[in-house]
């Protein structure tokens, strides 16, 4: 153990010597019968004088077993140099530490105060290139002004490192000046670095963030409705409460994302990772997810009415209570699949045997169209 670092475990482990030694003392003074010390039991000693060969004095000496309090008092002596001195080592210690805390937190001030300067000179520039560069413009798409925002961008966002706050800043003032508009974009974010961007209640309707990175961001209860994010990386995102109406998410990294509670009508998923993400109680209605992944992923009480999920891969997934009605599931995948309380009424299967790998198929919680679940148990009465 480090006791520079936990100067708690060093007062501890001192006061845990020092009553170590005074029980070790304590029992040495009971248990000890060595003269010299002047412990143990009471010896007596006499001395007798003789005078014509009578004896006309006696002497006797007795010398007694040290007390309890006696022996206190020695181990105290010895204690107090232990504790003088552990004492002493502790508050070197401690002060140490609060050197160093103190020069973190001026070290955290001083890298503050420089991204604070790097956001603001960033605002700086990119205003100067809309008003007297045309930066802004739609129809200038060889507007050299456009290559020198896009580097100051992506290099201003390499310098905030896990900055999220001031990352989404910057998003937002781009949506807000209409540089990453969707079909137009002026700056391009491709590669941007904007992992952990917080954009939590942000309003980026018809925003552009394609093949950015956007791991750990939070875009909690954020509309992105009609937005272009393909191929952006999402994995751990959280999405809860969020809307994303018509917004193309084709082969994103979804994997790990949280969409619970979140509108996603129309979605556009195709090819899309999303293994062991959560879409507990989403809305999918309508969406395109062909041959979306969708391993491991929690899908309680998702909504997939009419949704086109042909050869979407549904391997372990959890389908409680999951409404596919009307959907078109051709080649898609169930494997070992939870298909508790979920619904297929009016399902497009390519065969029966293709919920059959599902672990529960034959649940009577499943609801199926009668045909078909004539079809995956002949021998049933309806």
């Amino acid at each position: 153990m480090n006791f520079q670092e936990n100067p708690k475990a060093l007062k501890r482990n001192v006061c845990i010597g020092i009553a170590v030694l005074l029980m070790a003392l304590i029992w040495l003074a009971i248990n000890s019968n060595v003269s010299w010390t002047g412990f143990g039991k009471y010896i007596t000693k006499e001395t007798e004088e003789f005078e014509k060969g009578k004896l006309v004095k006696t002497t006797r000496e007795i010398q007694a077993g040290k007390t309890l309090w006696d022996w206190l008092q020695l181990a105290g002596t010895v204690a107090i140099p232990v504790v003088l001195a552990g004492g002493g080592y502790m508050l070197n210690q401690r002060e140490q530490q609060r050197a160093e805390e103190r020069e973190k937190a001026e070290q955290e001030r001083a890298a503050e105060n420089l991204r604070e300067e790097a956001l603001q000179t960033y605002f700086d520039r990119i205003s100067e290139l809309l008003l007297e560069k045309n930066l802004g413009q739609p129809d200038m798409e060889e507007n050299p002004a456009r290559d020198i925002a896009r580097a100051r961008t992506l290099t201003v966002l390499n310098r905030l490192g896990e900055d999220g706050k001031r990352k989404a800043a910057i998003v937002r003032f781009l949506h807000e000046a209409e540089l990453i508009k969707k079909n137009v974009p002026i700056v391009n974010l491709s590669g941007a670095d904007l992992d952990m961007a917080d954009l939590r209640w942000a309003n980026l309707d018809g925003v552009d963030l394609s093949s950015a990175n956007l791991s750990r961001a939070n875009f909690e209860r954020a509309k992105l409705d009609n937005a272009n994010l393909k191929w952006t990386n999402f994995s751990g995102v959280n999405f809860i409460w969020s809307t994303l109406i018509e917004t193309d998410l084709s082969f994103a990294n979804l994997n790990y994302a949280n969409f619970t509670g979140t509108i996603l009508r129309k979605i556009i998923l195709n090819r899309a990772d999303l293994n062991y993400a959560r879409f507990i109680g989403a809305n999918l209605m309508e969406g395109k997810l062909t041959k979306a992944n969708f391993t491991g992923a929690d899908l309680t009480k998702a909504n997939f009415t009419g949704a086109d999920l042909r050869g979407a891969i549904f391997t372990k997934a959890n389908l409680s209570f999951a409404k596919f009605t009307g959907a078109d599931l051709k080649g898609a995948d169930f494997t070992e699949a939870n298909l508790t309380g979920a619904n297929f009424k009016e399902v497009i299967f390519t065969e029966v045997d293709q919920i059959k790998v599902a672990k529960n198929w034959d649940d009577d919680s499943v609801i199926y169209d009668p045909e078909f679940f004539l079809q995956l148990r002949p021998s049933a009465v309806i």
